[in-house]
């Protein structure tokens, strides 16, 4: 029997989301919040770590509301208004997507669901049924109606993959039965109202009796009492609530191809990903060879502590013989600056700003016409800004997360 492949969907404001949620605050150097931003793109290193997935898209909400909404105006009524502290981070996330070569699936009035379903169910799987088994990386319960033989859903953050046995297991019904089983008990994350009075128990028990919510109301005159009365007076309901909880799957990838979201093949490490990563100073990402090295910076140089005004005048004299300066900055705790280290030619300047006060210098550093070059310029050059204008950001945001 021949390898399958392994085919990731993420169902991305699910991950984005969680992890808003699950990762300490954490802002940039210039002081945003990137602590989604932090953990999407943690995940997606993991997964390529893991070294299991071959093809990878992203099923992202389309613009505008869902046509769900036209049907039922309250759908996903209940839920809070994304977080000003998340919402800026949106669009760098969908940057880092595009950078790392990885498809963004949009469709405008549909859901990322309906996308997935769509791929899961429609041409592709047809198409590759014998080659790659599909793998939807989401917390969302409305997407085990998709679970089979071929179909399961990953939780990146338990790193639990579920399958057959475990929807059933965990809801007491078929994977089939799973949208029907939200008709009945409601889902209070999209506001699908489902039957008043009825939950899990209920549903699980009437599943299990008759297999379907269609069937229940077949056989309504075998059911008795106050169960009887309650489904009868919300047949109209029930029905909607199913319609809202049933994924479209008839959207058309025809155009798709999977050779376009080949993954573990290509290098995750391109120039555009870790400069990507540098200017969040998200720094523990890096492998070794991508880090600033000071123990090699300073290697076979003489070191000069710029603290007095022959050592600058000796400085600047250098400045001028010489148009190229290399900088590097070391920091306390990633907001603020400790030290800068100038190269030139065989010496290096040392700045350490808990000796002297060199904002007239650093000003008039900039303001030269040296040409400064260095492995992380742009970080250097902001944290020194920020030095300038006594930049603060909290001293606790360390890049410390549940990974």
């Amino acid at each position: 029997m021949s390898h399958r492949k392994n085919f990731f969907i993420i169902d991305v404001y699910n991950l984005i989301y969680r992890m808003f949620y699950a990762v300490p605050e954490m802002h940039s150097p210039d002081g945003k919040p990137v602590n989604a931003l932090f953990g999407v793109v943690k995940t997606i290193l993991n997964l390529h770590q893991d070294g299991f997935i071959d093809a990878l898209v992203v099923a992202v909400d389309g613009p505008g509301k869902s046509f769900r909404t036209n049907e039922y105006p309250l759908y996903k009524a209940t839920r809070d208004r994304m977080p000003d502290d998340l919402r800026s981070q949106i669009e760098h996330i969908m940057e880092f997507f595009r950078i790392a070569n990885i498809p963004l699936l949009m469709i405008e009035w549909y859901e990322a669901d309906d996308i997935i379903g769509s791929i899961v169910t429609g041409h592709i799987a047809s198409e590759h049924r014998d080659e790659y088994d599909f793998v939807i990386l989401s917390s969302d319960k409305d997407l085990c109606q998709f679970v089979s033989q071929h179909v399961r859903i990953y939780d990146a953050m338990k790193k639990k993959t579920f399958r057959h046995d475990d929807v059933q297991e965990r809801f007491w019904v078929l994977p089939s039965q799973i949208v029907d089983y939200l008709a009945i008990c409601w889902d209070t994350s999209d506001n699908i109202p489902g039957i008043p009075w009825f939950g899990p128990k209920k549903a699980q028990s009437l599943l299990t009796e008759y297999g379907s919510l269609e069937s229940v109301y077949n056989h309504i005159d075998e059911i008795t009492g106050k169960t009887q009365l309650i489904l009868i007076e919300n047949k109209e309901v029930a029905f909607l609530s199913k319609r809202l909880a049933q994924i479209y799957t008839e959207l058309d990838f025809s155009s798709f191809h999977i050779s376009s979201a080949h993954f573990s093949s290509e290098p995750f490490w391109t120039e555009w990903i870790i400069e990507f990563v540098r200017n969040f100073a998200f720094n523990s990402l890096l492998p070794d060879q991508y880090k600033t090295s000071l123990q090699t910076f300073h290697k076979k140089h003489q070191e000069v502590l710029l603290n007095t005004d022959f050592l600058f005048e000796q400085f600047w004299h250098h400045v001028w013989s010489e148009s190229v300066i290399y900088l590097s900055t070391s920091w306390k705790d990633r907001f603020t600056l400790d030290r800068v280290y100038l190269l030139i030619a065989d010496i290096i300047y040392i700045c350490d700003t808990s000796q002297y006060d060199y904002l007239v210098f650093f000003q008039k550093l900039l303001d030269s016409s040296s040409h400064l070059y260095w492995y992380d310029l742009k970080n250097d050059i902001q944290r020194i800004f920020a030095y300038q204008n006594n930049f603060a950001s909290p001293t606790n945001t360390l890049q410390s997360s549940i990974f």
